[in-house]
């Protein structure tokens, strides 16, 4: 993945310049923002104990500076490719130990053993306040649940926003500077060891969900927009419709409302359709955040609409 925002900054005395004009830079170049803050000096009250006065008296004014959000995204993700071997050999030793200890176990041992490591690794990255609980009516009553990765998530989340104080990692970035970004700051660095812990852990909590099915990930591992389209149809239509609807409606650049009036034809013709026009509509507007109106056919001897049915036929075989 190419960096937008690494070796962004191509002035190379730009660490000679006084700070304010290092800011003043940062800020015209839409790396940094600045907020301003009112400091308080509360006094406590000679009166009441553990009461302050003059709360509403301005102290001092304070100018802060944070890169934007772009920047600490792009950043993230540049000490992710950085990192990566290290971050997937962390991954590799793990599975590698994983499938020592659970040799000629039963699938259903290696699951028990699998959830210890999954409870013992998002227990070890995820912290309990970034922790996101979620409310479930059941019928004994209302109950909380933990949704892992939706935390796992919040914890992402929280991790890149407190690179806003790291400008001593952030500058040589921006200035393009690959060889700080070195095996020693690796080893050294707490903010960097952080990241690339959590995303080592992660990425060995998805793996082990994705075998062992402990819970729904819709954060990191998304269902497909025809996975969607098939939930939308409430398996109504074969999950092979689906996918080749799926892959009509996305080569699709232009005139979309013709083209996908002709393939509901042609779904209807081959009988590979059984659902009504407005829950066909429905379903395709929802996942693929379109706005069609009735779909309708006001010339059926219309020779674009046969050259659309024809390919469509064409398409089929070549799908099946």
């Amino acid at each position: 993945m190419k960096s937008k925002y690494f070796g962004v900054i191509n002035e190379t005395e730009f660490l000679d310049w006084e700070s304010d004009i290092q800011e003043e830079y940062l800020i015209k170049n839409d790396l940094f923002e600045a907020f301003s803050v009112f400091g308080l000096n509360p006094q406590p009250d000679e009166v009441e104990l553990g009461r302050f006065k003059d709360l509403k008296k301005v102290d001092n004014f304070i100018r802060e500076m944070y890169p934007k959000d772009d920047v600490l995204n792009d950043f993230y993700q540049f000490i992710l490719e950085i990192y990566r071997a290290g971050i997937d050999g962390d991954y590799i030793s793990f599975s590698i130990g994983f499938d020592n200890l659970t040799f000629q176990k039963s699938q259903k041992e290696k699951r028990v053993f699998a959830l210890k490591e999954f409870e013992r690794i998002f227990d070890e990255i995820c912290p309990m306040e970034y922790r996101y609980f979620v409310k479930n009516d059941s019928g004994s009553g209302l109950t909380f649940g933990l949704d892992r990765f939706k935390s796992l998530h919040r914890t992402q989340e929280y991790i890149i926003i407190n690179l806003r104080s790291e400008a001593e990692l952030i500058l040589p970035f921006l200035l393009g500077d690959r060889q700080f970004f070195n095996r020693e700051l690796y080893s050294t660095n707490e903010v960097i060891l952080k990241i690339c812990n959590f995303e080592k852990g992660l990425k060995i909590l998805i793996a082990l969900n994705e075998e062992f099915q402990f819970e729904k990930d819709t954060v990191f591992c998304p269902k497909s927009l025809a996975e969607l389209l098939f939930d939308a149809y409430e398996g109504n239509v074969s999950k092979e419709v689906v996918k080749f609807i799926d892959q009509s409606i996305l080569e699709v650049d232009e005139k979309i409302p013709s083209f996908v009036c002709s393939l509901m034809m042609f779904l209807n013709q081959k009988q590979l359709l059984n659902l009504k026009e407005e829950v066909f509509r429905s379903g395709i507007n929802q996942v693929y955040d379109l706005k069609l109106s009735k779909i309708k056919l006001s010339n059926p001897s219309n020779k674009k609409h046969e050259e659309r049915i024809a390919y469509y036929e064409e398409k089929w075989k070549g799908f099946l």
